[in-house]
């Protein structure tokens, strides 16, 4: 079991048309795995149990870590769901993504920082990438060492 390549084939059906019909919560940029789930149309029923309790796992876990990720992953686009720790969209944060590829070889899973530079945020965004780059220039052996570590 676990994310697998039956995992991924689940994962390669979020398409566009799909994720144009997932209704998205109130105060939220994107839908998430949560909305799906929870949705009552038929159309919108793309993923097995086994597909939820998989991720949902692993949300678990992530939660558990003493980060506060996010209850569900976020539909970021077609075949890529994303999760991060809760109010840091778009602010520096650490991430964990699943995208299936349009063919199976190129599946992946990813871990990294992230920022997404948005003018809509009043700069916010962009201070938050400033003070990351001074961090890491100020200690540039912690950085390194800690990209050591992830790889």
């Amino acid at each position: 079991m676990g994310f697998d390549a039956a995992w991924f084939d689940e994962l390669r059906q979020l398409n566009a048309n799909i994720i144009k019909q997932v209704p998205v919560g109130q105060g939220r940029f994107y839908p998430d795995i949560g909305d799906l789930w929870y949705d009552n149309s038929t159309i919108l029923h793309v993923f097995t149990n086994r597909f939820f309790e998989e991720i949902s796992q692993l949300t678990c876990q992530l939660r558990q870590s003493g980060i506060p990720f996010h209850r569900f992953f976020k539909i970021a686009s077609e075949r890529h769901i994303i999760d991060f720790p809760e109010h840091t969209c778009c602010l520096c944060q650490w991430n964990i993504g699943f995208s299936a590829g349009a063919i199976s070889n190129h599946d992946m899973v990813r871990v990294g920082i992230g920022f997404r530079l948005n003018d809509s945020l009043e700069n916010r965004s962009y201070q938050s990438y400033q003070d990351y780059l001074a961090r890491v220039r100020r200690n540039p052996t912690s950085f390194n060492n800690l990209i050591r570590c992830s790889t």
